[in-house]
């Protein structure tokens, strides 16, 4: 069952005890969804079965600006000062408030898994390299990536690329034309700050050289338009002759929203992080 949802703006923490009220919480998911005005004030269906049946929490954040009631993601508000402001770095200092919040609640001896989804996946491995740059004790922490909807194209790619075929929104992109962006959103400062970090691949590539014990998990759809099946192919490639992680890739029919069977397959992989010994 559940104890509760402690709303911190913007961070969201859910706490699952499998029904036992004195068990402390082992692990920790931290995740991170990609760009758009939607919010994550909700439990995603893979994690209810995981927080119903193991000490593990959900913590989850909002782009700055971005307001919601938890649980109901249709009241979502946006005001559009601060998300007109965000960037990745914005992002990125959420995310680290993420892990603050948590191991402030939880104590040094919990895991943290990094789950993110498209933009969420870049904020996974920059914070993850970060923290091996900075704080390798911390980063000790880290025992998972979980990523779908992966880019690994620098970002100006990624944006050329999808308006390629849109004309009236690449105009209004040059011209940042924000109410049209804000749709999108994101705005002319958020692309200049994402267009100056390294692509996803570099990232894999910067992980690659600490060598850290931990295991990568690619949720990856073959008919996603937005970050493409074959740029992971390579990155597989890649791997096997020179980066040598402990990545696992798993293919499905579908786009870039997220295919049944992934949910499905996720929710296992979840569950299997947090064994039923480890919840003793």
């Amino acid at each position: 069952m559940m104890a509760g949802a402690a709303a911190i703006e913007p961070l969201r923490l859910v706490t699952g005890l499998g029904g036992r009220g004195s068990e402390p919480v082992t692990d920790v998911f931290v995740s991170m969804g990609g760009t758009g005005t939607g919010t994550s004030a909700r439990l995603p269906a893979e994690m209810q079965e995981l927080l119903a049946s193991r000490p593990a929490a959900f913590v989850t954040f909002d782009k700055p600006g971005v307001h919601a009631t938890f649980g109901d993601p249709a009241s979502v508000r946006i005001d559009d000062g601060p998300f007109q402001r965000h960037t990745q770095g914005t992002l990125l200092d959420c995310a680290r408030q993420a892990l603050q919040l948590s191991l402030a609640r939880y104590g040094p001896a919990i895991r943290w898994h990094l789950r993110g989804h498209s933009e969420g996946a870049l904020l996974a491995l920059f914070l993850f390299d970060e923290l091996l740059d900075t704080d390798p004790s911390l980063a000790q922490h880290v025992k998972t990536l979980i990523l779908s909807g992966l880019p690994l194209e620098p970002f100006a790619a990624i944006t050329r690329r999808q308006l390629a075929d849109h004309h009236d929104l690449a105009r209004a992109f040059e011209a940042c034309d924000w109410t049209v962006m804000r749709a999108q959103g994101v705005s002319c400062s958020y692309l200049r700050d994402a267009e100056k970090r390294p692509s996803g691949r570099q990232m894999f590539e910067r992980i690659a050289a600490w060598s850290p014990g931990i295991q990568i998990r690619v949720f990856q759809e073959t008919a996603d338009e937005n970050t493409p099946a074959h740029f992971v192919r390579e990155l597989e490639a890649w791997n096997v002759a020179q980066g040598h992680l402990d990545l696992g890739v798993r293919y499905y029919d579908g786009a870039h929203g997220g295919a049944p069977a992934i949910r499905r397959e996720m929710s296992q992989l979840l569950l299997s992080l947090v064994p039923p010994d480890r919840a003793r």
